[in-house]
């Protein structure tokens, strides 16, 4: 998405996802408008479609699910020619497997992670941010290191093992 933003480190390049709120903002503001979407459809939280009071920090953890599947395999997990369709797909369908090149048990592991954090039901995913940094340090420590060696996607688990846990901005 566009609000993912790469800063050059002396240890090489981080990812920075900015404004990534929306729960908060909802929290903080008064909206005149009803039945209003807000966000963009490939990375909305079946709650969120249903209604932007839904939306919390449970939200979040959905987009950054369907963000994380967008870096690992360079694509959205729904794409159709309509908003309504991408919506539909969010709110009954499951998110598409994964198939890295990686052991077949480390790439269920991260098909696991990634259904977790797109769980339909808010309350089945993760409970907070540093629950998802737990998760991802762990699969970290099972990652190849032939695989960190030949250069992985920016957002893997070989590149996020100093992941912070605030609300809005993560730093990948």
């Amino acid at each position: 998405p566009a609000n993912i933003y790469l800063q050059g480190t002396r240890s090489g390049p981080r990812g920075k996802l900015l404004d990534f709120g929306i729960a908060k903002a909802l929290s903080e503001t008064s909206y005149t408008l009803t039945e209003q979407t807000m966000g963009t459809p490939y990375y909305m939280s079946p709650e969120q479609i249903k209604s932007t009071k839904s939306a919390t920090h449970q939200t979040d953890i959905y987009s950054f699910g369907i963000v994380m599947y967008h870096c690992l395999t360079g694509l959205v997990p729904f794409h159709e020619e309509s908003h309504f369709l991408i919506m539909q797909h969010h709110m009954h369908d499951p998110l598409p497997r994964v198939q890295l090149e990686l052991p077949e048990a480390l790439n269920q592991e991260v098909q696991q992670l990634l259904d977790r954090l797109t769980e339909k039901e808010p309350s089945e995913r993760f409970e907070s941010f540093a629950a998802v940094l737990s998760a991802f340090q762990q699969l970290k420590r099972r990652w190849p290191q032939e695989t960190e060696d030949a250069g992985v996607p920016l957002a893997t688990p070989a590149a996020i093992g100093d992941l912070e846990t605030p609300t809005t901005n993560i730093l990948l």
